[in-house]
């Protein structure tokens, strides 16, 4: 008697990952979902791919790419370097097919990205067709067509996710036979697939979201090359970028025929370590203002969906955030005042849809006025810094009676180093929201993605404070530009709190900033316990803006949530 087992593999062969997808969550969801392989297929670029194949080396991760062919979406599976794209079906087909990779029709009947009508792919060499679509899912036409039409085609069928978010990774999957790579992919090409499909029923937040993308008007954009009013197409056009000159397909166009892609729009002239540290390369975004081919005025935003509104909101563990400008020289104050307001106005009409707008702004900042025109309402918070850090002597006079007190003691009984262990810090972060019966607002990976983006520009360090017998009293994190230091964050020991270390730790960091910049900033807090503390050190109250605008949809929301909190 012989008995044969067959092995098979559970895979999804079309999934999207973001840098800021975190790897152990990506490494939990697969496992929860007893997934054995992913192909990840990103456009334009495979690099991220590449990077997550070699750290989740317990599954198998094809490297794939959605390739945006001159006649719809095709995914490229298994391959070793991009493929272009806008080339023509067939070529880009051949070209996958020279890296010896898969080529795969995904949601052929959706009409915005796809190959249409079916007599346009009879004649391609695909080596599957992806009936159901998890993304598509509500939209009840594609999915079912799809299925009705291509049956009977002769070309294997397949079930994918078209995952952009971790947790829909494996919704829709296919079990195919095979111990390793080469036998699952060849039993993909021969069909031995058995697609797990999972409907999604169409809910009032996809509905709100698939309108709006699809049926709404587009805002008042200006082209930045001529300003006139950019206006939508309903199907996309290649268009060329006038910086870079790579070719893009775009619905929002120029009627004077202008394009810059939004690589060179955004970040060509403005970046920011710090933005892609707190929220993700891929996060952020930023509304610029051009005058003769140089940047005048931007206002960098987080752009995040929650529930079914767009939200612009602060990024972690970031004080301000606000505007920048770049002034003329020689203006007289009525003059600035006008530059500042056009400006502003600029801005706001670059900013995407939103329903819900929040940042607090620098203190430097003072002219909300073309904000409150725009329907933005402001509410004033405060800063606390010491403005001058010249002579330290002088400052800590400055300190009040009983903070120089603590200080004092806490020398005899403590020492001071300082290291780069997020661990140890986090943790006793942790401990201090937890006395206070608050959960902490940010995670240890957006706090180590600071640490090293500050590394690489020297401009940050972790102070400890620690007994002689190891225990650890208080800490916190210091960062710094040329201008001002900042007290980002920190913690103290719930049951260590009389040793004064908290005050010395600060000091510490105080006499430290005095070397390396010019100011100090606690980035005061309206909790009043905190407020005492950092006026403790003679610092100076500085207003600020904290501006923000709601939509009637967003309160209606929040005030239904509220009452039945």
């Amino acid at each position: 008697l012989k008995i044969e087992i067959q092995f098979e593999m559970k895979i999804d062969l079309h999934v999207h990952i973001k840098r800021a997808h975190n790897l152990q969550e990506i490494r939990d969801v697969l496992q929860k979902q007893k997934i054995d392989a992913i192909a990840i297929t990103n456009f334009f670029d495979i690099s991220l791919a590449l990077w997550v194949q070699k750290r989740l080396p317990e599954f198998l991760i094809l490297v794939g790419q959605e390739v945006e062919s001159a006649g719809g979406h095709i995914l490229a599976i298994d391959i070793k370097e991009n493929i272009p794209d806008f080339r023509s079906p067939e070529e880009t087909i051949g070209l996958i097919h020279e890296q010896g990779g898969l080529a795969i029709l995904p949601h052929p009947f959706l009409i915005y990205h796809s190959l249409l009508p079916v007599g346009k792919y009879r004649h391609l060499s695909f080596d599957a067709i992806e009936v159901f679509n998890f993304r598509a899912g509500p939209i009840l036409f594609p999915n079912t067509f799809a299925h009705i039409a291509l049956a009977n085609r002769g070309v294997p069928l397949v079930a994918n996710s078209d995952s952009k978010d971790v947790q829909s990774i494996g919704q829709c999957h296919n079990m195919v036979p095979g111990r390793d790579k080469k036998e699952v992919l060849e039993n993909i090409k021969r069909g031995n697939i058995t697609r797990i499909t999972t409907m999604v029923w169409p809910t009032p937040q996809w509905a709100f979201r698939f309108v709006h993308a699809h049926f709404t008007h587009h805002r008042a954009y200006k082209c930045p090359v001529c300003e006139k009013q950019l206006v939508r197409k309903h199907l996309p056009r290649k268009e060329e970028c006038l910086h870079c000159g790579g070719i893009y397909k775009n619905t929002i166009v120029c009627p004077d025929g202008h394009f810059i892609c939004k690589p060179c729009r955004t970040h060509r002239d403005f970046k920011s370590e710090n933005l892609d540290a707190v929220a993700g390369a891929d996060n952020w975004d930023v509304a610029i203002v051009e005058k003769n081919e140089e940047i005048v005025a931007a206002l960098p935003y987080i752009l995040v969906q929650k529930a079914w509104f767009k939200i612009i909101k602060m990024p972690k563990l970031t004080p301000g955030l606000g505007l920048w400008l770049k002034y003329p020289d020689g203006q007289k104050y009525a003059t600035k005042l006008a530059y500042e307001m056009k400006l502003i106005d600029e801005l706001i009409d670059q900013l995407p849809h939103f329903h819900r707008f929040h940042q607090r702004f620098h203190h430097g900042f003072t002219n909300w006025l073309p904000f409150f025109w725009r329907g933005f309402e402001q509410t004033t918070r405060y800063h606390y810094i010491i403005p001058d850090l010249s002579d330290i002597k002088i400052v800590f006079n400055n300190f009040r009676d009983n903070v120089r007190r603590e200080i004092r003691k806490a020398q005899k009984s403590l020492k001071i180093t300082s290291g780069n262990d997020v661990d140890k810090l986090y943790d006793l972060i942790n401990l201090t929201y937890a006395r206070q019966n608050l959960p902490v607002d940010f995670s240890k990976n957006v706090l180590r993605n600071i640490v090293n983006a500050c590394d690489q520009r020297s401009c940050q360090k972790i102070f400890f404070a620690e007994d002689s017998d190891g225990n650890l009293h208080a800490s916190l994190i210091l960062v710094w530009d040329e201008n001002m230091a900042y007290y980002l964050q920190g913690g103290n020991h719930p049951d260590l709190r009389n040793s004064g270390a908290a005050s010395l730790v600060m000091w510490e960091a105080i006499q430290f900033a005095s070397t390396v910049t010019q100011q100090f900033n606690f980035a005061g807090s309206m909790i009043p316990s905190i407020e005492r503390f950092f006026r403790g050190f003679g610092a100076t109250q500085v207003p600020y803006f904290s501006i923000y605008k709601n939509n009637l949809f967003f309160k209606l929301w929040q005030t239904f949530f509220r009452e039945n909190k």
